[in-house]
């Protein structure tokens, strides 16, 4: 894969905050670890997060099909949400079979 290309991942399930906060404000990458990407809104309300493991999920989260993200997302960069496509710099996350999560009982 080229430096440029643009990886395109697949989403499980978003959080219900995640859903209803991503299709209406405005976002950058805020930082970048391994198995997950946080992004902050302007102005700067609590974060939302990317993440590749369903037991970071809650409802502040998008699960992403990757084993983790690189070094081609990058800090500062804008997040773009355009049904059904979520993109921030290389990083592309189709939307289109996602489910909303619920978290699981534990009684």
């Amino acid at each position: 894969m080229s430096r440029n290309a643009q990886k395109i991942y697949s989403a499980k399930a978003w959080g219900r905050d995640f859903a209803q906060r991503i299709k209406g404000e405005k976002f950058r990458v805020h930082c970048v670890f391994r198995r997950v990407v946080n992004i902050q809104s302007d102005p700067p309300r609590p974060l939302l997060s990317l993440v590749v493991n369903e037991e970071a999920m809650g409802p502040n989260s998008l699960l992403v099909s990757a084993d983790g993200f690189d070094s081609s997302v990058k800090e500062g960069s804008p997040v773009v949400f355009s049904p059904p496509h979520l993109s921030c710099g290389n990083l592309k996350v189709n939307c289109s079979r996602i489910k909303n999560w619920k978290p699981q009982r534990t009684d």
